[in-house]
């Protein structure tokens, strides 16, 4: 397999209109380009290079260039990009040129940034002013990596989902800043961290107790919570006396499992080897939902979202609200599904785009998290079903759902050998 020193990445200077290679280990985020490093203003785009019987191609290039083009009018304000499709596709072959060494690797993911430049000034010399905004795009980044193939268990099995009431603050784009991502993942994983501990002390307790009790504590108690877990499992507690000072609001019985787990002279080993054992049970993900109530399922922090319902229908979450329908949300337009409503649709099967609320979802025969990142398997082309939502899991499916998701995958693997432009 490759590995991030074997690849390289391409810089393109929009300004002089030049392009650069360089290893992929050497790129960094230019910090004179102050309006990406300090504000923000910086858009990206996950594509793959897919090597099939026509050769290496920038993988759904059109749809990649289509987002870059929504998100730049979005976070610049202008209506067109500063360079056209066929200067994208050039940018891509200039990539796959660079990496020929990686022909015994099927494919491999193109990280492709723009980049804000500095700020602008207004007037000329003293009489100059600056606001730390404004500017104009800078640099075109397209990094290559080597993709990262999830486990087999999560395209067998599936994975365990999170819900965070949260709205993606800018939707119709896609910037790099996932600021609900991060703050999902904190209640996540100090979940998990709680129930390693009591696994530790073969006292277990499931995911959904965790969650259920987690959701009824008032807001400082999750977030002393939340602390507590979180220095447990980095070894940044010290002293067992000042865990009522530092970590207030908590039940006698979190302090004692603490002081238990601060007892051991090996916790950190015993902690990792049973978080390899117990990975499967953890919480994996997280999937928005609507603020308001009723919640309807969004998004998750990293993939967008398939289904198929009792009546085995299909089913997409809309981007955005329809009038006749109470749900408030907005998501991001994957380019992931956008691919699958074409193969669905070469199937024979209709598709529904139509909210659907966080109970409806816990009934459904499938639900898959899509990426481009997710639809590649050690065993080819799948997507990761989700198993369970906040420890509740999913229904067994029906057969007949069970034969649409294998007609859908196989049609998508015909679709990947065949794709060319």
């Amino acid at each position: 397999m490759s590995t991030q020193n074997d690849l390289n990445s391409v810089i393109v200077d929009l300004s002089s209109n030049t392009t650069e290679v360089k290893k992929t280990s050497e790129i960094g985020l230019p910090t004179k380009f102050n309006l990406s490093v300090l504000r923000g203003q910086v858009v990206f785009t996950s594509a793959y290079i897919l090597i099939n019987k026509h050769g290496k191609r920038l993988f759904q290039i059109d749809n990649h260039f289509n987002r870059l083009e929504r998100s730049y009018k979005v976070m610049f304000e202008s209506q067109s990009l500063p360079f056209s499709r066929d200067d994208f596709q050039k940018y891509g072959d200039i990539l796959i040129e660079n990496n020929k060494e990686t022909q015994s690797c099927p494919y491999y993911q193109v990280l492709i940034l723009l980049l804000a430049g500095k700020s602008e000034i207004v007037g000329d010399g003293q009489e100059s002013y600056r606001n730390g905004f404004g500017g104009n795009l800078a640099q075109v980044l397209l990094i290559a990596n080597p993709m990262d193939i999830k486990a087999d268990w999560t395209f067998d099995k599936g994975i365990n989902i999170f819900s965070f009431p949260y709205q993606r603050e800018i939707a119709d784009a896609k910037p790099t800043l996932y600021l609900g991502g991060i703050q999902g993942d904190h209640i996540l994983s100090a979940i998990n961290t709680y129930y390693l501990c009591k696994a530790l002390e073969k006292n277990h307790v499931s995911i959904k107790d965790l969650y259920s009790m987690y959701s009824n504590w008032p807001v400082q108690q999750q977030h002393s919570f939340r602390l507590i877990m979180h220095d447990l499992k980095n070894n940044r507690l010290k002293i067992e006396s000042s865990l009522q000072t530092l970590y207030p609001h908590q039940e006698e019985s979190l302090y004692t499992l603490v002081k238990s787990m601060l007892k051991r002279p090996t916790f950190l080993d015993e902690y990792k080897h049973f978080e390899s054992k117990e990975v499967q049970c953890l919480l994996h993900e997280v999937v928005f939902t609507s603020p308001e109530y009723p919640h309807y399922i969004l998004e998750g922090a990293t993939f967008g979202i398939m289904g198929i319902d009792k009546q085995n229908q299909v089913r997409f979450i809309p981007l955005e609200n329809k009038s006749s329908d109470t749900n408030k949300g907005k998501v991001l337009e994957s380019t992931t599904i956008r691919l699958l409503k074409e193969i669905v649709t070469g199937c024979g099967y209709d598709y529904l785009e139509t909210s659907v609320t966080y109970e409806e979802a816990l009934n459904f025969n499938f639900l898959f998290a899509l990426s481009a990142t997710r639809i590649f398997s050690n065993e080819g082309i799948k997507c990761p079903p989700i198993q369970s939502i906040d420890g509740k899991v999913l229904p067994k499916s029906s057969k007949k759902s069970i034969e649409m998701t294998s007609k859908i995958f196989e049609k998508m693997k015909l679709f990947f050998e065949n794709y060319t432009y």
